[in-house]
């Protein structure tokens, strides 16, 4: 992947392990912006145990 003169991320990205996880045939790239947001836009605490923060089980065994 290359990188630009301030050493970020420039072009595209593909993620080989939501391609593994989805038995797609081929990766797929995206623009680094738009795979920035997609984690960006996630909330903090999406899918996380929250066991200790109050005191809930949810979430805790999910796959």
């Amino acid at each position: 992947m290359p990188l630009n003169n301030n050493g970020s991320f420039k072009g595209t990205v593909g993620d080989e392990l939501f391609r593994q996880a989805n038995k797609y045939p081929k990766l797929s790239f995206h623009k680094i912006a738009d795979w920035n947001y997609r984690f960006t836009s996630i909330p903090a605490n999406s899918g996380h145990c929250m066991l200790l923060e109050k005191a809930s089980l949810e979430n805790c065994f999910n796959g």
